[in-house]
């Protein structure tokens, strides 16, 4: 027994499986262009790599001049907000495949430099640290693995987070000085 339209439901079904390949074709695209659109907005970096950091400072929009020390190995003199900091490489073999990295700058002798002072800031600071070496200068550090790769965001969010703390120290440090 034929059932009424079941004429049409063949016809259908063919026009209706071209039809949802053909919107499964479409979103693949759609999916793939997106997907394609996010690596390119957020692209992977390997801050092993001094070149590839110095890079990555340009592009979230700091200078970056690749140097070497004395003994040969790379660092980065860079600047944020007018204040210059260096990007110390630790861990590496042949100029490249460093282990990690420090940002770090140093502030000049000042009679409030002290221990109580480093240590007051320590305790109340988790990603900045602080320490005065044996000429009286203050030394500001974060310190980072370079293992593994990270995306251009979360790098710009790294290097802000330090501006932001090298801000917050100056004021810091402007604190303790005795009024005028």
């Amino acid at each position: 027994m034929t059932r009424l339209g079941a004429r049409n439901k063949v016809g259908a079904g063919i026009w209706g499986t071209m039809m949802r390949i053909f919107v499964q074709i479409i979103a693949l695209f759609i999916g793939v262009m997106a997907a394609d659109g996010v690596q390119a907005a957020d692209k992977m970096l390997d801050l092993s790599s001094p070149k590839t950091f110095a890079a990555a400072l340009n592009d979230a929009g700091y200078k970056a001049v690749l140097k070497q020390n004395k003994r040969g190995e790379p660092y980065i003199l860079s600047s944020t907000s007018g204040n210059d900091f260096t990007v110390e490489f630790y861990g590496c073999k042949e100029q490249s495949a460093c282990t990690s990295y420090q940002l770090t700058s140093w502030y000049k002798p000042d009679p409030i430099f002290s221990i109580a002072l480093a240590n007051e800031w320590n305790d109340t600071k988790r990603f900045l640290k602080v320490s005065i070496d044996k000429d009286g200068n203050l030394y500001e550090y974060m310190d980072f693995s370079a293992i593994g790769l990270v995306s251009q965001a979360h790098f710009a969010d790294i290097v802000d987070w330090y501006k932001v703390m090298d801000a917050e120290l100056a004021k810091f440090i402007d604190s303790k000085r005795p009024a005028k």
